[in-house]
């Protein structure tokens, strides 16, 4: 397990509890009672701290802890290693470095030699553009603006991370494509 870790949850109901044979004043118990629509904790992984989610300057590796994977050609093959015992869902991101460029990127899940999951853009990414394809909140887009309409899907849960090791491949549609590609993703745990 991560050193810290969190659950997204929301308070349903707080009851207090009243004993006038106490000075209340200085300390009151407060029974709390949530609500946890994914029920999962979460680890950091690979993923990003963001501004104002807490974190204190010094404490906390910022940009994320993922290896860049430098896809080039029609076909790179790469493990990617999950911890956590439950699957979680990345944020893709793929940028061609300065002078490069990629057309119809594809990221696909194998088990074997089968696809078991994939997530595409039609389309042509150039130099320093960056394709972002957020599985966790569904969510596809080219330099900040909704790129959607050009992308596709394999299953209606986005390319599901399952713990351990995931064999990943990235297609592009020429010999002569390079994008770097990263997956950021939490951890989960149940």
């Amino acid at each position: 397990m991560t050193d810290e870790q969190w659950a997204y949850a929301r308070i349903n109901s707080a009851g207090i509890s009243l004993n006038e044979n106490r000075h209340t004043d200085l300390h009151q118990s407060v029974r709390l009672t949530y609500q946890v629509s994914d029920p999962a904790w979460y680890g950091q992984g690979t993923e990003s701290w963001s501004w104002g989610d807490g974190t204190k300057w010094g404490e906390k590796q910022w940009g994320g802890s993922g290896t860049p994977i430098s896809a080039s050609g029609t076909q790179t093959d790469f493990t990617e290693t999950v911890d956590g015992n439950f699957p979680t869902y990345p944020r893709i991101l793929i940028t061609p470095g300065s002078g490069n460029s990629c057309d119809n990127p594809t990221v696909q899940i194998l088990s074997g030699t089968t696809v078991v999951d994939e997530v595409s853009y039609t389309g042509t990414l150039s130099n320093l553009e960056t394709l972002k394809v957020d599985c966790r909140k569904l969510a596809v887009t080219m330099n900040g603006s909704d790129a959607y309409a050009d992308f596709d899907y394999k299953r209606g849960g986005w390319f599901e991370l399952q713990p351990g090791d995931n064999s990943v491949r990235v297609i592009f549609a020429n010999s002569g494509d390079a994008a770097s590609v990263r997956l950021r993703y939490f951890t989960r745990w149940i």
